[in-house]
């Protein structure tokens, strides 16, 4: 092997591998090099809900082309942040509200119907948290 191929090989080589990191990248809607939050991070770790942060991210987009009820869409998002993905203690909890999230937001752009979460329900974060543990503990039988 002469010097001229020796070293296209190992460059043709470089350029593969750059390749395949590419495609298997994370596809989170934001940077995973700048999550700071639990769930930003749990979201970056695991491709799968990466994979469905980026199917909602895409939905949102979708259904923010709606002029009629963009802010309404806007506040709907707002509310299934704090009220429901930030809640989730796990990343089950997590691919369960995305799915349905992304159900929400694609009907939102066929029907123009906004689905929002009733805070009062909820409670404040802490309170909903202790709700979901009591849930759980009362239907499994042992403390969360």
């Amino acid at each position: 092997m002469n010097p001229s191929s020796f070293y296209l090989t190992k460059i043709m080589g470089i350029l593969f591998s750059l390749l395949f990191m590419l495609t298997t990248a994370q596809a989170a809607s934001f940077d995973c090099e700048k999550a700071v939050s639990k769930i930003e991070k749990l979201i970056c770790s695991d491709d799968e809900l990466s994979k469905l942060d980026e199917s909602l991210n895409k939905a949102y987009l979708q259904a923010l082309e709606r002029a009629d009820i963009k802010q309404q869409i806007i506040e709907s998002q707002r509310e299934w942040l704090k009220y429901e993905r930030n809640l989730c203690p796990s990343a089950e909890c997590m691919r369960k509200a995305y799915t349905t999230r992304i159900k929400e937001l694609n009907l939102t752009s066929s029907t123009g119907i906004v689905i929002h979460r009733d805070v009062r329900l909820y409670g404040s974060p802490p309170e909903a948290l202790a709700k979901e543990s009591k849930a759980a503990e009362i239907q499994f039988g042992a403390p969360v």
